[in-house]
C-alpha cells in the first residue's frame, strides 16, 4: 500500500498516510451515520488490508480526519462507559448520594454548634463569639466526585484561631460527636502523620482531620480541596 493513498473495504475506509494506518469505519459498522471520506481513493483496484483495530497516526494530516464523525464515536463511547459505570453499581445510587450529602450537612452543623461552645469556654467577647464560625471541606475521591458506594468520606474540619486541636478537637468535639446516635465506632488517631478522628456518621465512614486558621471567622463556603 502506498502512502497518502486511500482504499475502500466492506466496512471502513482505510487512508495510509506517511506515518501510518488510518482506520475509518463506515455507519454499518458503528451505526453511526457516516458521511464519505474528505479524501479521493486514489487506487481502488489495490486490494485493502484487513484491520483488526484503529490505527491512528501519530500527526494525522487534517484534511484526513473527520472530526465530526470521531467526536460522534467518543461521544458513544463516553455513554457506553457510563451505562456500564451505573450498569456495575461502580457509583452511588442518588439515595445513596443524598445520605452522604446530609450526613456532610449534619456534621457541618454540629461544628458549628461546637465551635460556638468553644468560644465560650475561651471566654471571648460576645460579638466575637457572634460571628465566629468553623466548617467542614470534603476531599479526596468524594470531594472529586469519583466515590463508589463502599468509599469512606475524607472531611477536613477548619476552624478559628483559638481552636486547639489537642483539647478543642479532640476532646470537645469529639465528646459532642460520641454523644450522638448517628455517630458510632469514634477514635482518635493522634499518631498519625496526620492526627484525625475515624468514625461512621448514619453507617458512613469518615475520616476528619483538623485545619486550624489564624481567623476569627472561616467562611462556609461549598469548596472542594484536591489533592
Amino acid at each position: 500500500m502506498e502512502a497518502g493513498h486511500a482504499y475502500p473495504c466492506p466496512d471502513a475506509f482505510v487512508f495510509v498516510p506517511p506515518n501510518g494506518f488510518l482506520f475509518i469505519p463506515q455507519a454499518g459498522h458503528l451505526n453511526i451515520p457516516v458521511e464519505p471520506p474528505p479524501f479521493s481513493v486514489i487506487d481502488p483496484s489495490v486490494p485493502p488490508p484487513s484491520p483488526s483495530g484503529v490505527l491512528v497516526p501519530l500527526n494525522p494530516p487534517i484534511g484526513a480526519v473527520n472530526l465530526t464523525l470521531l467526536s460522534r464515536i467518543d461521544d458513544a463511547r463516553s455513554m457506553s462507559l457510563l451505562q456500564f459505570i451505573a450498569d456495575e453499581r461502580l457509583v452511588p445510587s442518588p439515595e445513596e448520594e443524598q445520605k452522604r450529602k446530609s450526613a456532610i450537612q449534619n456534621l457541618r452543623q454540629i461544628v458549628s454548634s461546637w465551635i460556638k461552645k468553644v468560644a465560650l469556654q475561651r471566654r471571648l467577647p460576645k460579638h466575637q463569639i457572634d460571628v465566629t464560625s468553623a466548617t467542614i471541606l470534603t476531599y479526596g475521591s468524594y470531594g472529586l466526585g469519583v466515590h463508589s458506594p463502599e468509599s469512606d468520606i475524607d472531611a477536613l474540619c477548619v476552624g478559628p484561631y483559638f481552636a486547639s486541636m489537642r483539647e478543642d478537637f479532640f476532646v470537645v468535639l469529639h465528646n459532642m460527636l460520641k454523644r450522638r446516635p448517628e455517630v458510632s465506632k469514634i477514635h482518635c488517631v493522634k499518631s498519625a502523620k496526620v492526627p484525625l478522628m475515624r468514625f461512621k456518621f448514619d453507617g458512613i465512614s469518615i475520616d476528619l482531620p483538623y485545619a486550624r486558621l489564624k481567623v476569627l471567622y472561616v467562611p462556609e463556603v461549598r469548596m472542594k480541596i484536591i489533592v
